[in-house]
């Protein structure tokens, strides 16, 4: 058999050829490197290759690297391609299907971007080009377009040899560069980042670059505060230059001890014009935010990469409010959720009549009174809270973080849910047996927690709704034919059965919960069987995770998983393997995708 570090062919797919090939990585590498393993006959002829009009199944729920790999596949000329959801516009445009009705999964209304737009705030949006999506279409209840209103920077990514562990640094402080320029810009109300190196670092499995990366973070967010804090200092010295010209020279000891509200109120009882036109100037100061869309880097990392947990975590998240005018601290609600930030960011801009009814209520106290300020919400990708401070791999705890800290001790500070069925996820992710499979809660996510952060309200997720089409339970239940969402995919089943063709099934490969989840493949096979597919006909290409799982290399374990179910179930053949980094996370990495296809038609890569 013809071997080399990106391709192998094989007669059969086992564990065993995975751990090989797992063997052939780079130190640092995880399963998402894996190379090409393509079965093939004695000759050397690859088999199950897909042809022009087999039926093909992406057995996705997400539609960001998904989309990429559909149109990819539409790009090479297939036509029937199925998923689960409406991967993208383009997708349908050119002919491709999917089982989830758009309206259980279509836009948000009265999300808190539009609120804005309507009050004529001037926003502005700055990431890095991995998280665009989750600050554009996830952050605006799925809607497609920015609001007139906002301009959104995507900054490229780094080069990277290693998934990005050899650049912890990431482009944070670029994204700081933004963020110190808009603050300049007075015209600019409200400005929304994300900071994501604790998020990417987590799935590097890398505990050193982890640590690394989140003091870049913390030397970021620093900068922004020290902004912030010579934003009020300026705004200071003109007020204290005023009331010294207007001889109200007693109140200047009050404006230096006493929150500005309470400043303001002792000044109205003898200037009511003067204390007017100091809280209309103080609107130019920002209000700082920082929280985070799910736990990561604090929590399942170990000395080594190949040790580490790569997924994220189950862990409550931060989230401070930092008034630069404020000496007090604001006493914040406890017990919340992700699903509060919404209300909050209203209530302290005093919208509180425009909060949506359908918003979950606001952390701030319900006799606070807020007023037009600017804002700033640093959202700090992966940055969760460990509730065990001895934990030796915190990459957060043991990271050198002076700024964070001090926001943490000194600013409003609370700890909330950004997890399971807080995000409209599964409670527990997985009931099977297994070192490798995550028996715990179901940890957040990047997409659904940017949608929860800025919807205000619980947002049933794709995962779920797939799980409710499933009869039995997801141990060993079965697509129920009842369902009429399932009526699409019989067609296609039985089309393929009539016609003696494959039918394909590319996904993610693990019960990571993130992307897909391999309990919707074995109940979709549960269902070809029982409509009389033959075994060599249900046709799975593997897809190797490697980031939102347990263990980084456990692609050998999820493919015995598979070969166990292909046993009990009667139905099935595992054809091809490749790491799921094949599937190409962006623009301008079509050729990549272009790889994938070919391996599948063709069982070339080049």
């Amino acid at each position: 058999m013809e071997k080399n570090k990106n391709i192998s062919f094989v007669t059969q797919i086992t564990p065993e050829e995975i751990e090989k090939a797992q063997e052939r990585l780079e130190e640092e590498q995880t399963d998402q490197n894996l190379g090409y393993i393509i079965l093939v006959d004695e000759q050397k002829k690859p088999l199950y290759r897909i042809s022009k009009d087999d039926e093909i199944f992406i057995g996705h729920f997400r539609d960001d690297r998904a989309s990429y790999f559909a149109q990819g596949l539409q790009r090479h000329g297939f036509k029937n391609i199925t998923g689960y959801i409406k991967f993208s516009d383009t997708f349908v445009e050119n002919g491709g299907e999917y089982i989830i009705p758009e309206e259980s999964l279509g836009e948000v209304d009265n999300n808190y971007f539009e609120i804005l737009y309507q009050k004529g705030r001037i926003v502005r949006i700055v990431s890095e080009n991995e998280k665009k999506k989750h600050l554009g279409r996830n952050a605006h209840g799925r809607r497609e377009k920015l609001w007139p209103n906002e301009k959104q920077v995507s900054i490229p990514m780094k080069p990277t040899t290693c998934e990005y562990a050899d650049v912890p640094e990431m482009n944070t402080e670029e994204v700081a560069d933004y963020i110190l320029d808009w603050l300049d810009d007075g015209k600019v109300t409200d400005i929304i980042a994300n900071m994501l190196s604790s998020d990417m670092m987590k799935h590097t499995g890398n505990f050193e670059s982890a640590k690394k990366g989140n003091e870049v973070t913390d030397h970021a967010l620093g900068r922004v505060k020290s902004k912030i804090d010579e934003i009020r200092s300026n705004f200071i010295l003109d007020i204290e230059k005023e009331l010294k010209n207007k001889g109200k020279k007693t109140f200047i000891k009050m404006l230096h001890l006493d929150d500005f509200e309470q400043f303001l109120i002792e000044l109205e009882k003898e200037n009511q014009n003067l204390s007017k036109k100091f809280k209309k100037l103080s609107k130019k100061v920002p209000i700082l935010i920082v929280t985070a869309d799910h736990g990561a880097s604090e929590d399942g990392l170990k000395k080594t990469m190949v040790e580490s947990s790569t997924s994220h975590t189950a862990n409550r998240v931060p989230y401070i409010i930092y008034d630069p005018l404020r000496k007090s601290k604001i006493t914040l609600k406890k017990e919340k959720t992700i699903r509060n930030n919404a209300a909050t960011l209203l209530h302290l801009l005093g919208y509180n009549a425009d909060i949506p009814d359908c918003y979950e209520e606001s952390l701030l106290p319900d006799d606070f009174i807020g007023y037009e300020r600017r804002l700033v919400e640093i959202i700090l990708d992966g940055w969760g809270i460990n509730p065990d401070n001895t934990y030796p791999y915190d990459a957060i705890r043991k990271a050198y973080t002076p700024n964070y800290d001090w926001l943490k001790e000194n600013a409003a500070y609370v700890e909330i849910a950004a997890h399971g069925e807080v995000i409209g996820l599964r409670k527990i992710l997985s009931e099977r047996e297994g070192k490798h499979h995550d028996k715990g809660l179901q940890p957040g996510a990047t997409d659904i927690g940017h949608l929860h952060l800025f919807s205000g309200r619980l947002v049933k997720q794709p995962i779920i709704l797939i799980d409710e089409l499933i009869s039995g339970g997801l141990i060993n239940g079965v697509f129920d034919e009842s369902k009429k969402e399932i009526k699409k995919v019989v067609e296609k089943l039985e089309r393929s059965i009539k016609n003696g063709t494959p039918f394909h099934h590319i996904g993610f490969s693990s019960e990571g919960g993130v992307h897909a989840c391999l309990s919707h493949m074995y109940a979709l096979m549960r269902l070809a069987k029982k409509r009389g597919m033959k075994k060599n006909q249900f046709i799975i290409h593997f897809v190797a995770e490697g980031r939102d799982v347990l263990i980084p290399r456990s692609a050998h374990l999820f493919l015995k998983d598979i070969l166990d179910e292909i046993d009990k179930i009667g139905i099935g053949i595992v054809a091809t393997v490749f790491g799921r980094a094949n599937w190409v996370r962006k623009d301008g990495y079509e050729h990549i995708t272009d790889r994938a296809v070919n391996s599948l038609k063709k069982g070339v890569i080049f």
